[in-house]
């Protein structure tokens, strides 16, 4: 079991023990200090500006990155005055270590789901929908099922920006239907996250820290207790949501086309590089980024001979590039999420996170509050940073309550628009139809939802808590 740290709130910098990082025993407690009240104010104000981010047009990852470098900068030099620069450095070093295992682990998905989308499997896919006709019911459906069936192994960002992308391509004729199905799209893909490490950024920052529980391990198979409280907070929004759409059937008829070469073994080669990160976790205790990259190099290989092939048979046409798909990631997302880790590393270094733990931990309400309480900070906050906190905190807890923080982060993110990174990439997939106000419409039925799984999630794992 994982010990909390402990903060004694005194008045002068007190060393104290760094909770999510390594104990230094010359930390400083910087709570009451002006360097720690800076450090506050200027994450706060950055997070203010992220929320903005559908009013402002200004992308949330520049002011993140701003403010840790602010944060960062002025730990690094107080730290320096007091004749501890190592003991900043250190801490600063394992955030950065944290996020690059991280950021690695989505190249790789993202890498994997753009090299698809190059061998034409989404023209493929909006193919064979148009040509059966199908209706905008069947369509919503379908494409919702998809998304939260594929998100636990594609991650949800990369999963919603796929279906989205997909959605606005058979549907452009029908607004509404675009709107009503991005929502749907959002919803499924933050659930289908939930239970699998490979599925939202969330879950996969809480695998990778590998917790212990007197209960048990959180790892994989715990995780996967949280299958149906996600399949119920998915589906019950979604019907209801559904209830809203127009009749009516697709009517753009696209022309024939087939899947290129390779298509179905990338495929299965992605299949195999997610076996081989569980692997590397599970049996060989290394990272699983380890198998990840390994996956990488798979690709890469493969890309290669693809390209040797295509620029043999067309001088016309551009072959296979692997940097095309790498270059085409979200970086918007990749690079709030390393602003994120500095900053949430920062604020715990100071000590404002392991005595904020305290504080919604150890108060009379208990656990169950505090992490029905992330749903709300992750709808307004985006759901990455509170998991970070979360984890910088480092509250000693039962595997049912850490299980209900996982999902009340990640399906709390559905509550509105900005509260994932999927649901902020929609945004700008669909833009003009999925907006904030747009998704906010349907916060009572997310509510909803998201109090049915909690309810479900009570029932089923109960010798859990």
């Amino acid at each position: 079991m994982r010990i909390r740290a402990a903060v004694v709130p005194l008045f002068l910098i007190t060393p104290i023990a760094r909770a999510g990082h390594l104990g230094h025993p010359r930390q400083l407690d910087l709570t009451n200090h002006w360097v720690g009240y800076a450090c506050l104010v200027v994450f706060v104000a950055a997070m203010l500006v992220v929320i903005a981010e559908e009013f402002t047009l200004l992308r949330k990852s520049k002011p993140v990155l701003l403010a840790a470098g602010i944060l960062w900068g002025l730990l690094g030099w107080f730290y320096g005055e007091q004749g501890l620069p190592q003991i900043a450095e250190a801490a600063y070093r394992q955030d950065l270590l944290a996020y690059g295992e991280v950021l690695l682990f989505m190249l790789v998905v993202i890498a994997y789901v753009n090299a698809l989308r190059m061998r034409n499997l989404f023209g493929w896919m909006e193919c064979k929908l148009g040509e059966r006709g199908f209706s905008y019911r069947r369509v919503y459906w379908s494409l919702g099922f998809l998304c939260f069936t594929v998100s636990p192994w594609a991650d949800n960002l990369a999963t919603a920006m796929f279906f989205s992308t997909l959605l606005v391509r058979i549907a452009r004729a029908s607004p509404r239907v675009v709107t009503l199905g991005c929502i749907h799209i959002v919803i499924a893909a933050n659930a289908g996250g939930v239970f699998s490490a490979f599925g939202d950024i969330t879950t996969l920052l809480v695998w990778r820290e590998n917790l212990v529980t007197p209960q048990g391990a959180l790892d994989l198979l715990a995780l996967g207790r949280l299958f149906l409280p996600a399949l119920i907070a998915y589906l019950l929004p979604a019907w209801l949501i559904s209830r809203a759409l127009p009749h009516g059937r697709i009517r753009t008829q696209p022309d024939p086309t087939d899947c290129k070469q390779g298509t179905w073994i990338i495929l299965g080669l992605f299949l195999l590089t997610l076996a081989m990160a569980v692997a590397a976790r599970t049996w060989l205790q290394l990272p699983a980024v380890l198998g990840m990259m390994t996956g990488m190099g798979l690709l890469m290989l493969y890309g290669f001979m693809l390209r040797m092939r295509e620029s043999r048979a067309s001088a016309s046409a551009p072959p296979f590039d692997i940097y095309r798909a790498i270059a085409g990631a979200e970086w918007n997302s990749l690079l709030f999420l390393y602003g994120v880790i500095a900053c949430t590393g920062a604020l715990a270094f100071a000590g404002y996170l392991p005595r904020f733990g305290n504080l919604i931990y150890h108060s009379p309400q208990g656990d169950t509050l505090a992490n029905l309480g992330l749903a709300g900070l992750s709808a307004v906050l985006d759901n990455i940073p509170v998991q970070t906190a979360v984890l910088a905190m480092r509250p000693e807890m039962s595997l049912g309550q850490w299980l209900l923080a996982v999902f009340s982060t990640g399906v709390g993110g559905s509550l509105l628009s900005i509260g994932s990174a999927a649901g902020v990439a929609v945004m700008g997939v669909a833009a003009g139809h999925y907006t904030f106000f747009a998704h906010l419409r349907w916060l009572p039925a997310i509510l909803l939802g998201y109090l049915a799984g909690v309810g479900v999630h009570f029932l089923l794992n109960a010798p859990l808590f």
